[in-house]
């Protein structure tokens, strides 16, 4: 059988297979929500693929580059050791480009850029590198990439390639070569170069160039690589270097730079500093790059695998999407994740790698109304597509890293365990487990989330492994206003409560509080003994367009058996109004909710009614002794039995 015979007759069991699982999930999205957490990111790819191959094997994939028109022709470009390949359908399919240079073992390209005005002037810039002479060649295109010219040919291979917002106007790229210390410019579309030197570097080695949108106006550039952030604002004449860490690696700006001047880069520190400061993380900066913040929280900060690349979407103003991603060995981490984040790089949400965990080497994102979001991702396995109909807003949402999640100081804190989990290699642990260590005590774990105010479906969705030596409590109640509080202070009795009052038995619960720490409502008051992992979910439609602090805990009273639980897959999926279109709103999660306490109500009357409440109401009683006495609001009218 011939290759080609071999690849179509493959293509077209491919085709059955997905049709096959595609048919299936249109199935089970009809089918009613059942147990389960929430649903899985969906990740796409259709290549490109190894050229003549004998089987239809991924190619290393090291630059990805959408079409400023991405929403009307669906084009995306991608620079890969295989050759230069061009999607027009989203990449499902991807043709190698003709007229250029064969890719072999020493041979490949390195960037693809296209003009601002693609749609009209069809111009693509494309770097071939040659390891063996370590020569670096530009080729264009005119013609959306049916034919080819070569440029300019450098004595170093391309490190970095940028092209002017105003491209069409001005005919200006700029690109690094090598381990040069200048940046290299041309005014004439890559007929001509000036050399400027990155003051005040021995060497530089650049790995990004970013050009603001406003260029025409401020001139301005920023550049990464062997040493801090640079800075030109003269049209890369001049640079200043600003105090940040490095080596520095990925680099983003706004599109709105001009008006928000936020810009966003990559590091990872040679050696520790020492202070706490994360090894490697994403930097961003609000004010043009005079001051940058290192915000790792969400993601490892660990040395290797680093935060390589980070990437803006197009329609930042309107979804605020922001991406990063894992690349390098797999030593501090377990995975190539791609990394979310909703506050601007403040926090970032895990949104896992793609399938088999393929180094990540660059993104590209679209935002379309068809599609959504879509994070375009080149690995060494081809171009994955990253999109989801749904928002996941819970930073660490598996505790595999030590940051988005607050533990309370209290008699016994909760803290990360990998004695239990339900998936990666952590969970939360909160409470006591030995009965050795038994105390008074509140132990929980903490996070503020913002609800965006157009979602039309919030779910908060965990797993738990709940474990208490006290047995289980009935289902249906809910604790006092008063009990509940405490538990959300979490450092001791309420200071209403007398001081020799406490909880009578171990609890475990999630509360939802307002940003003062105000108990808004409870989610889960109970206590079980289950042994195994078990899903829970709880709607929060309510608290759209609210900032909301989750509070998961577990109440010790010190007295007889301990109480504990251990938290995994935490996650708050959000539907906003502007994906609810995308498909059907299948979450398979069990709704496992408690009741809340109502709210007692005035009654202006010289005796009051004594009515049974609408729930079994959770009551005080003292730690010692056998007495109980419970102090209770009744229809606004405080009583005290005793018994």
């Amino acid at each position: 059988m011939s290759r080609k015979k071999y690849r179509d007759r493959l293509r077209w069991v491919m085709f059955v297979v997905v049709g096959f699982f595609t048919l299936g999930w249109v199935i089970l999205a009809a089918t009613p929500p059942s147990q389960g957490a929430a649903p899985a990111p969906e990740w796409r790819s259709g290549g490109p693929y190894v050229p003549d191959g004998a089987v239809m094997t991924p190619t290393v994939v090291l630059d990805v580059e959408a079409s400023p028109s991405y929403a009307s022709d669906h084009t995306l470009f991608a620079a890969t050791r295989s050759g230069l390949f061009r999607s027009a359908d989203e990449g499902l399919q991807w043709q190698l480009l003709p007229g250029l240079p064969p890719a072999g073992d020493h041979t490949f390209f390195s960037h693809v850029r296209l003009s601002p005005d693609y749609t009209t002037d069809g111009v693509i810039i494309a770097a071939y590198a040659d390891t063996q002479t370590s020569a670096g060649t530009l080729y264009r295109s005119s013609d959306f990439g049916d034919s080819w010219q070569p440029l300019t040919t450098f004595t170093q291979t391309v490190s970095a390639l940028a092209l002017s917002p105003h491209f069409a106007v001005d005919d200006t790229l700029f690109a690094i070569t090598g381990f040069d210390t200048y940046l290299r410019k041309s005014t004439d579309g890559g007929q001509s170069w000036q050399r400027y030197r990155f003051e005040p570097e021995e060497f530089f080695d650049g790995f990004a160039l970013a050009v603001s949108p406003n260029y025409a106006t401020d001139q301005t550039l920023f550049a990464t690589g062997f040493g801090p952030v640079h800075r030109s604002r003269d049209g890369g004449v001049t640079w200043s270097a600003f105090d940040t860490y490095g080596v520095t690696y990925g680099l983003s700006m706004s599109p709105n730079y001009a008006a928000d001047q936020r810009v966003w880069a990559t590091y990872r520190a040679i050696e520790s500093p020492g202070d706490g400061t994360p090894e490697s993380s994403v930097m961003r900066s609000f004010d043009g790059g005079d001051n940058w913040v290192p915000t790792a929280s969400g993601l490892p900060g660990v040395y290797e695998p680093f935060v390589r690349v980070v990437a803006a979407s197009p329609n930042y103003a309107n979804d605020g999407a922001l991406f990063t991603a894992l690349s390098g060995q797999l030593l501090a981490a377990p995975s190539h994740a791609l990394f979310r984040s909703y506050d601007h790089g403040a926090s970032w949400v895990d949104w896992g790698p793609p399938p088999d965990n393929p180094d990540i080497f660059d993104i590209a994102v679209t935002a379309t109304m068809t599609e959504g979001v879509v994070a375009h991702v080149a690995t060494d396995q081809g171009v994955w597509h990253f999109s989801a109909p749904y928002e996941q807003l819970i930073v660490n949402a598996g505790f595999e890293y030590d940051n988005g999640w607050h533990f309370p100081v209290t008699a016994y804190p909760a803290r990360y365990s990998t004695e239990e989990k339900h998936t990666g290699a952590r969970s939360a642990l909160i409470g006591i487990r030995s009965l050795a260590d038994n105390k008074f005590s509140y132990s929980s774990i903490q996070q503020t989330v913002t609800i965006p105010s157009d979602a039309i479906s919030v779910t908060l969705a965990l797993w738990w492994n709940a474990a208490s030596g006290e047995g289980d409590l009935p289902g249906g109640i809910a604790a006092s206003s008063r009990v509940a509080q405490a538990a959300a202070r979490g450092v001791g009795r309420a200071p209403a409560i007398q001081p020799d009052e406490g909880l009578a038995g171990d609890r475990q619960y999630v509360l939802l509080l307002d940003e003062q720490g105000n108990v808004t409502k409870q989610l889960l008051w109970t206590r079980r003994n289950i042994g195994e992992w078990q899903p829970l979910s709880f709607d929060l439609t309510a608290y759209a367009g609210k900032t909301v602090r989750l509070h998961l805990g577990v109440y010790n009273d010190g007295v007889g058996a301990v109480t504990s639980m251990f938290v995994d897959d935490v996650a708050l999926v959000v539907w906003r109004a502007a994906t609810a279109e995308a498909g059907p709103h299948y979450l398979p999660l069990v709704h496992n909710q408690a009741e809340s306490t109502p709210t007692p109500t005035l009654v202006p009357i010289t005796v009051p009614p004594w009515s049974d409440p609408a729930v079994p109401i959770e009551l005080f009683s003292p730690l010692p002794g056998e007495r109980y006495r419970s102090p209770v609001d009744v229809n606004g009218f405080s009583r005290t039995f005793e018994g």
